[in-house]
């Protein structure tokens, strides 16, 4: 269920992520990343390519974009929510902890 790779690379030192590093962004994330948001990842226009770490501090790669929906875009930007990878070994490779101002974390899996 982990995409691995797709042949060629698909970093890139701009803003905006290359084609195939979309493609592979939503192959592996087919849902908005928000946890329990079902919209649709590939949907032109309301589902966005995040940047999980805020560019320009963090990369424009697979390992710091995930989808959100618009309306959840905004809500991360806008309320401080902060967004990691998950460190627990017990979670499948790719999880997200969403980091609330509550002070409560929130797991998110990409799809199998």
């Amino acid at each position: 269920g982990t995409v691995l790779g797709l042949g060629k690379g698909t970093y890139t030192d701009r803003y905006r992520p290359g084609r195939r590093l979309a493609d592979l962004t939503r192959a592996t994330w087919q849902h908005c990343s928000w946890p329990g948001c079902r919209n649709r990842a590939h949907r032109p226009g309301q589902c966005d390519l995040d940047h999980n770490d805020p560019w320009p501090a963090g990369a424009t790669c697979s390992c710091n974009l995930s989808p959100l929906c618009r309306r959840h875009h905004r809500l991360k930007t806008h309320l401080g929510i902060v967004l990691e990878p998950s460190t627990d070994p017990g979670d499948p490779p790719g999880t997200l902890r969403w980091h609330l101002p509550s002070g409560r974390t929130y797991p998110s899996r990409p799809d199998p």
